[in-house]
């Protein structure tokens, strides 16, 4: 949806709500809706003055050197000094308003030879409208390779600087004295987008118009829960509230890791039509309209509690959440310390409507269990097994020290027993952890009275491989431990007792719950509604990886379907072992690029068949080849890639080993 018409609606819908007679309106609450992202627009700048070295640019500024300190590397126009920028405004309203603030990359003493240089170098900010200065700042950089100043906002860091009647935007950086500066150096204004700021009236919740709260507990494989008939009784919880509601025991995520499966169940869409892909593409773009938009616009609070790292404002994954708690970079914080708070908010909200998203991280790697949980299941932590283990034998495997000259894996060469039993037992107690939290997040609902009046979602973003195919962790690959998730649904409008085995993808939340919880129609084009498994068409599950490891090479790019039970994997770049990636790309044949499954005869994807059943290979390619042409005539450019910050939080979390 485009910017103007998404906030078309917004504001039409807030109207309509505050004329209804028939529902008590309840407290006032502040939306921020995004009008344009003036970084982003390349196209609509003037550039009226700038060094013969440096062009402005789109790109991301990490003011900091600890990650610690600062968190966030935000997408920003990248303008060295002296620069000069025109940009216009476009149509804005009374309550428009302009946030952006403003750094100097934390790279910038590097540039000019790190510890070489003795003289603070400061520089000048200036904002102004239609030839008016209206703000104005300068930061420093400091003598050697100290740290940065960080970010500085440009006017209230809440309300931004006033933009409304306004047709220009002028945007200077320069350096202040005469400094002898022959580089250029890394300095902008960061986020630079036009909000719209207005309040709307909160709805008291009832069956017939609920409240929502969709739970994502990261790195959960679905055949480790209680209702995935698991030997240990590892989420009793969940058993018990998917028998009050309805599961799809076949539910599929639409990638193997955090940011592109998250992105998907905001949006609906399949990572190659949202962007969100990889560290290259990383930016939940504010055009697309989200789930938590579309909720706020039907008169509900918003609140996201998010235990990953990788789901942050900076990636703009807050936006339409009135309220967003989130971690720092490279702390996955568990249920003990991200829980609490999510329940106060809802203690704070049980008289209006509401949308809550809460992303667990339990399950994650470290594998950190509560200590009560240690004694359930009767395995101690073997001293073989370190802080960093699991790290370790993931990088050796993505090295290919875990196979032969044939690509067999021979893990239990260097692994030894007992680490290998440990990381089963470990994940165990994490995912008994989890669900001990989810727990308390229904309990408190029943504390509430709120049972009868919301829809609880129950997903996971990806599951985990415990060396079922030679691999520890997740994103390297599709097979079924990494990407068939749980998937619940319980509340006003959701049969119950039900569970269903077709296969669908949890995207299909975004349309499952405006259906139930707005003022959404149902068309011709809508897809999978969960709530109506009586409905829901055999249809074929798409997902995806950037990050594949595919026959002894990283950071491959594979697709996968399900289609009936049939799996069928595609690696465009795949090969056969030992062979190197230019001589893969030269390789017209699909032999070695793709792997067939028939999950029902071979549920655990042992068995490749692709050799032996060329025509369902052919069938099942196509598939793949015709939903990426359609995703391709529908998708948005690239989003920004991840900036230098982001990058050395991935990399201190195994992200950029390829086994996140």
């Amino acid at each position: 949806m485009s910017l103007p018409l998404k906030l078309a609606c917004s504001l039409a819908l807030v109207a309509s709500l505050s004329a209804c007679s028939d529902e008590p309106l309840g407290p006032e609450v502040a939306v921020v809706e995004i009008q344009s992202e003036l970084a982003f627009t390349p196209g609509s700048w003037d550039v009226r003055s700038q060094r013969s070295d440096a062009n402005p640019a789109l790109g991301r500024i990490v003011p900091s050197i600890s990650l610690a300190k600062e968190k966030e590397d935000l997408p920003s126009l990248v303008m060295a000094p002296p620069c000069e920028v025109a940009i216009p405004l476009g149509e804005t309203t009374p309550r428009s308003a302009l946030l952006a603030q403003v750094a100097i990359d934390r790279k910038a003493a590097e540039t000019l030879g790190g510890v070489g240089f003795d003289q603070p170098v400061r520089i000048a900010f200036e904002v102004e409208l239609d030839g008016e200065r209206v703000w104005d700042g300068e930061l420093e950089l400091p003598a050697g390779a100290g740290e940065g100043a960080g970010w500085l906002s440009v006017g209230d860091p809440e309300k931004g600087l006033p933009v409304a009647g306004h047709e220009e935007l002028v945007l200077r950086t320069r350096l202040v004295g005469e400094p002898d500066i022959r580089v250029p150096l890394k300095a902008g204004f960061g986020r630079l987008q036009v909000v719209e700021h207005h309040t709307m009236n909160l709805t008291p919740a009832s069956p017939a118009r609920p409240n929502v709260i969709v739970v994502v507990m990261d790195t959960l494989r679905i055949d480790r829960t209680s209702s995935g008939d698991y030997r240990h009784d590892t989420t009793p919880r969940l058993a018990e509230f998917a028998a009050e509601g309805t599961e799809w025991t076949n539910g599929y995520t639409t990638c193997s890791w955090t940011w592109p499966s998250t992105a998907s169940m905001f949006t609906g869409l399949l990572p190659e039509e949202h962007g969100v892909t990889g560290t290259g593409s990383s930016y939940l773009a504010s055009d697309l309209d989200t789930l938590a938009e579309v909720m706020q616009r039907a008169g509900m609070a918003t609140g996201a509690f998010v235990g990953n790292p990788l789901i942050v404002p900076s990636q703009n994954f807050d936006q339409g959440f009135q309220t967003f708690h989130g971690t720092r970079a490279g702390v996955f914080v568990d249920g003990k310390d991200l829980v609490p708070g999510a329940l106060e908010w809802l203690r704070a909200n049980q008289d209006n409507r509401f949308f809550m998203y809460l992303h667990m991280v339990d399950p994650h790697v470290p594998y950190d269990p509560d200590p009560e949980v240690v004694a359930r299941f009767g395995m101690q932590r073997p001293k073989a097994w370190t802080d960093n283990a699991l790290s370790d034998i993931a990088a050796t495997m993505l090295r290919g020290g875990a196979y032969d000259e044939r690509g067999n894996s021979d893990y239990d060469r260097w692994i030894p027993k007992s680490v290998q039993e440990y990381m089963q037992t470990a994940y165990d107690e994490v995912v008994w952890t989890g669900d001990k939290w989810f727990g308390a997040v229904l309990d408190e609902l029943d504390a509430l009275g709120l049972d009868e009046n919301t829809v609880v979602v129950f997903t996971a973003d990806h599951g985990e491989e415990l060396l079922d195919h030679g691999m520890v962790q997740h994103s390297h690959s599709l097979y079924r431990e990494l990407v068939n998730v749980p998937l619940v649904l319980r509340g006003p409008g959701v049969p119950k007792g039900v569970r269903v085995e077709t296969p669908v993808s949890n995207r299909s939340l975004f349309e499952t719950l405006q259906a139930l919880a707005t003022d959404f129609e149902p068309t011709a084009h809508t897809g999978v509604l969960l709530h109506r498994p009586d409905d829901a068409p055999s249809q074929p599950v798409y997902f995806s990886t950037i990050m594949g490891y595919w026959n002894g090479i990283i950071h491959n790019t594979v697709y996968g379907v399900r289609d009936g039970d049939w799996v069928l994997h595609f690696a465009p770049d795949g090969g056969p072992w030992g062979t190197s990636l230019e001589q893969r790309q030269a390789q017209d044949s699909l032999d070695s690029k793709v792997r067939l499954f028939n999950v029902r005869e071979d549920p655990r994807e042992q068995n490749d068949l692709a050799a032996s059943e060329p025509a369902r290979v052919a069938t099942l390619l196509r598939l793949i080849q015709r939903r990426l042409a359609e995703s391709s005539a529908r998708a948005l450019p690239d989003t920004l890639a991840s900036g230098e910050g982001t990058m050395d939080m991935l990399k201190a979390i195994g992200y950029l080993d390829g086994h996140e």
